[in-house]
């Protein structure tokens, strides 16, 4: 990885910021569906077992066969930022907004892994759109209806939550990712309320956004309306 030694005034700022709102949950959870779909591990450190783009280029043909023509193993430079670029030109072709696509220096440099996470969760969303896929999932499948309904964990029928302006499931321009979507593998039974619907209030009553005024889910971090992250 290049070195561009230390980063000061508003540069620093921004890379505090950055730190400060990475979702460690959401790596571990992207972390675990792109070894289950690739049959490959990304090793101790993700950003730099990811930042040769093969992995990723295997997870995406797993997704959509061809996605990726060739995938470079060597580990000359210029070699892995291809395969980063060839990576994000068929994550758009699968569907992923652009709006959610990191840049290759993103990665590779390290630059900003926040919005890596977003892609790779906004990629894992439209790969269980594909027709015959039928690996891994994180959480349930975005539908046409953007609604949450009662499914059984694993069907290719389940759906995620809808996308709300400025946000892609919880995903704001911050960075900051909900994480409350889990790898699904097996059979069992998971139920999800409406999105934007309250639970039954907890024992201390229900819970309301301090920015947006939506009701909050139990244990949530973040607000799924607009993002913010709950006091």
């Amino acid at each position: 990885m290049a070195f561009h030694g230390p980063s000061y005034g508003l540069d620093a700022e921004l890379a505090a910021k950055r730190a400060a709102g990475y979702d460690q949950g959401l790596e571990n959870d992207l972390r675990n569906w792109i070894e289950a779909v690739s049959g490959q591990s990304i090793g101790p450190n993700f950003q730099e077992g990811l930042k040769s783009g093969v992995i990723l280029c295997n997870t995406i043909n797993k997704v959509r066969a061809g996605s990726v023509a060739k995938v470079n193993t060597r580990t000359m430079p210029f070699m892995m930022m291809e395969n980063l670029q060839n990576f994000l030109a068929g994550c758009r072709k699968l569907g992923v907004p652009d709006s959610d696509l990191f840049a290759v220096v993103d990665l590779y440099e390290n630059k900003n892994m926040n919005m890596v996470l977003q892609g790779l969760l906004s990629l894992a969303r439209v790969a269980q759109k594909q027709p015959g896929y039928r690996g891994p999932q994180m959480g349930a499948r975005l539908a046409t209806s953007g609604a949450v309904t009662h499914h059984e964990v694993g069907r290719a029928d389940a759906v995620l939550p809808k996308q709300t302006a400025g946000s892609y499931g919880g995903a704001n321009q911050s960075g900051m990712v909900d994480t409350s979507r889990n790898i699904v593998r097996g059979p069992a039974a998971l139920e999800a309320a409406r999105y934007g619907s309250a639970p039954a209030p907890a024992a201390g009553g229900a819970k309301f956004c301090g920015e947006c005024g939506n009701k909050l889910l139990d244990g949530a971090r973040f607000c799924p309306e607009c993002g913010s992250k709950v006091a």
